[in-house]
């Protein structure tokens, strides 16, 4: 059984990847995944605040994220683990509330259920260096 907030998350990734091919309103798109899947109201919300949130900091979080891709321009990367990666960097510098490593491990198991195995590798060391970015920032 799929936790309400990893529900959320997989909506939300789904949401980020379909406005990173099409212009897409999100209200549709959150309204035909909570028909689709017959999802609760707290889900379709935390998804909302997810994308909203990830959405409005397109920009800062590119930017951030090219920062420490090793050898990797985000251009180049597959929409479903830019998706992953926008997502998990808005969930760590925005929603200090979550854990960074409950942040990390969701990224993981999104990557190995919709990319592969060294997708889940690479989102891992991106998004690891991102988290003690943060937390070094922080101590500061």
């Amino acid at each position: 059984m799929v936790r309400k907030r990893s529900l959320a998350r997989q909506v939300a990734m789904k949401v980020l990847f379909q406005l990173s091919l099409v212009e897409t309103d999100i209200s549709e798109a959150l309204e035909y995944f909570r028909e689709d899947l017959s999802l609760a109201e707290d889900v379709v919300l935390f998804a909302r605040e997810l994308v909203d949130g990830t959405a409005s900091h397109f920009e800062e979080i590119d930017k951030l994220l090219r920062g420490y891709l090793e050898k990797w321009d985000l251009d180049r990367i597959g929409n479903v683990e830019k998706a992953i990666l926008r997502l998990a960097t808005f969930e760590l510098l925005y929603r200090s509330e979550i854990p960074p490593r409950v942040t990390i491990n969701e990224a993981v198991e999104m990557s190995k259920e919709y990319s592969s195995v060294t997708a889940g590798k690479f989102i891992n060391g991106v998004l690891d260096r991102v988290a003690k970015s943060r937390s070094s920032e922080k101590a500061v």
